[in-house]
């Protein structure tokens, strides 16, 4: 039987791949997604996407969340103490791995390796090591569906949020962006993939800008 496992879901198109190819592998049974929240807003941590639409996600995906919630401003040995707790739940309920979708980032996965040790937990990288052009064709083959809900405006202009991550969204990516946007340069929000069960409907709101980034304020849409 194989064991237990939690992934670490931001709603975006890397954690979305990973999974699927955890799913797929057959190598571990997914209990769990693991997200950061800002309890402040009620949005995911970065993504700045809506807590209705990451439960939506889980209820599509039919895995429940573990939330790790955090404020405004907390600093990181809050997210550490808050995840270490969630941690060691998973822990005694049998989890252990958790899964990233990080690419190339070491200092990040070097960091994720200490800290899930303290818990007897290990890391798994499922997208680790691989060229980024790649791995951006790769995602929009296997039909993962998604938008840019936020961009770093010292590398895209503001008109890139809300946009489809595509062929064409890729393709027309300025020089140095990295297509998968490790670099923090954009982060993306998943409608669909061949591991939903249904689509999440959502509709495009506000668009504002804070502290370096714009963002779109995606919301829940009723089903067409």
């Amino acid at each position: 039987m194989p064991e237990q496992a939690a992934i670490s879901w931001s709603g975006g198109k890397d954690s979305a791949l990973a999974l699927h190819r955890i799913k797929t592998s057959g190598k571990y049974n997914l209990v769990s997604l693991l997200s950061v929240v800002n309890t402040d807003s009620a949005r995911v941590s970065i993504h700045c996407t809506r807590l209705e639409l990451l439960r939506t996600q889980a209820k599509s995906l039919r895995l429940p969340i573990v939330q790790v919630s955090l404020r405004n401003g907390a600093p990181n040995e809050e997210y550490e103490r808050t995840l270490g707790a969630q941690l060691r739940k998973l822990r005694e309920k049998g989890v252990i791995t958790v899964i990233y979708g990080d690419i190339y980032l070491e200092d990040v996965r070097e960091y994720r390796e200490r800290l899930h040790e303290k818990y007897g937990i290990a890391c798994e990288f499922p997208n680790w090591g691989e060229d980024t052009s790649e791995l951006s064709r790769a995602l929009v083959t296997l039909g993962i569906k998604a938008v840019l809900c936020s961009v770093n405006l010292s590398t895209l202009s503001p008109d890139y949020v809300g946009r489809r991550y595509d062929a064409s969204l890729i393709e027309s990516l300025p020089k140095g962006v990295d297509p998968c946007g490790e670099k923090g340069e954009f982060h993306t929000f998943v409608y669909d993939s061949p591991d939903f069960f249904e689509p999440v409907h959502f509709q495009m709101g506000n668009r504002f800008e804070r502290d370096g980034f714009a963002y779109v304020d995606l919301t829940p849409a009723p089903r067409v």
